[in-house]
């Protein structure tokens, strides 16, 4: 319990707080991105070409 009040009780330990909290919706974000993508239907390479041009 003393250290959550040493935590919020400094601007150093709120900034830290906040970037932890940053740092796993990040990861969040990420992971659920990359999952998507992953089941996603590949685009076949005449499409892709057609999007370069």
């Amino acid at each position: 319990m003393e250290l959550l009040k040493e935590l919020f009780s400094s601007s150093f330990g709120i900034m830290s707080a906040i970037v932890i909290l940053f740092m796993i919706g990040m990861g969040a974000f990420f992971t659920i991105l990359f999952v998507k993508k992953a089941y996603e239907a590949p685009v076949p390479q005449s499409e892709q070409r057609k999007n370069k041009q």
